[in-house]
């Protein structure tokens, strides 16, 4: 749209008239519907690395949709429900052992933070 079809929308006068608080809980509202949309995925490790421990384990079931490396990391894409799960695979054997559109079964995970990792190249 141009700028021009957008402010001769009765949209653009609704929010204009709004005061200034609202205006805010709007953009608020609008950003947090966003960002939940943008982050709809999410990141689990399968397995610990050397001196990693972990207290609280899932088991993730699904649909193996893609297998990747990322520099020294494997990584499944599993889907569940309409849910997708980025998984970082910690046992070569497993990376290998599954192919895509497999049904796969994941013991020993956990979740991860995502700020912590880098984007597929």
């Amino acid at each position: 749209m141009r700028i021009e079809q957008i402010l001769s929308t009765n949209y653009f006068f609704m929010v204009c008239s709004l005061n200034q608080i609202s205006k805010i809980i709007l953009l608020l509202c609008i950003l947090g519907c966003t960002t939940e949309a943008a982050f709809a995925q999410h990141f689990y490790q399968s397995g610990n690395y050397i001196a990693q421990k972990q207290k609280s384990y899932l088991c993730l079931k699904g649909k193996l949709k893609e297998r990747y490396q990322s520099g020294r990391f494997n990584w499944f894409i599993v889907e569940n429900e309409n849910k997708t799960y980025n998984i970082s695979v910690v046992d070569t054997g497993i990376f290998h052992r599954f192919l895509v559109n497999d049904s796969i079964e994941l013991k020993n995970c956990f979740k991860i933070a995502r700020m912590n990792l880098k984007k597929k190249k």
